[in-house]
């Protein structure tokens, strides 16, 4: 068996009809419904729990891409943000307990998970709000991340680590934008 450097990063692996073919993912490859659903709709919907940095990031695109911001916050808020024309949308986590949202919200345009681990979203919740109960509020954090985050993961199309800085951020989504 050939050996790879990323082969410690396979979990799984599979027989296969030709053992000496290679594939690898990269970036810069993508699928063609992702350049069909931003030019049918020209919407970027930003998923993520409270403490992501989703308002943030919706700033920077809405400054740079010229498309106005929508706070989106139950069913009717989305329907009307999602018939309003281009722009950039902010999803509170709660649309996503709703199975009709979850299906809307995959087929609106480019959906982008910010995704953070509870410790991370519980520190810049405390951090926000000026408390300091932060392993009370992680507690509550991650039993709201391990009830939604199926959901999100049902809806998106791109993943971005919230951690990182909301400029860094914009660009990656600028970057699958121009896909």
């Amino acid at each position: 068996m050939i050996q790879h450097k990323y082969d410690h990063f396979i979990k799984e692996k599979a027989e296969v009809a030709e053992a000496d073919k290679c594939r690898t993912f990269g970036k810069g490859e993508r699928r063609e419904d992702f350049a069909a659903m931003w030019n049918a709709t020209g919407t970027l919907l930003l998923a993520g729990l409270p403490g992501s940095g989703r308002r943030a990031l919706a700033g920077i695109l809405s400054e740079r891409l010229g498309l106005p911001v929508r706070d989106v916050l139950d069913g009717n808020s989305l329907r009307d943000a999602l018939a309003g024309g281009p722009s950039v949308v902010v999803l509170d986590d709660a649309l996503f307990d709703d199975e009709a949202s979850v299906v809307a919200i995959g087929g609106a345009g480019k959906v982008f998970y910010l995704m953070a681990d509870a410790g991370v979203l519980a520190r810049r919740i405390a951090r926000q709000a000026g408390r300091e109960d932060v392993e009370t509020i992680q507690q509550g954090v991650a039993a709201r991340l391990e009830a939604v985050e199926p959901h999100f993961m049902r809806a998106l199309h791109f993943i971005l680590q919230a951690g990182s800085p909301s400029e860094d951020l914009a660009g990656d989504v600028l970057e699958k934008v121009a896909w």
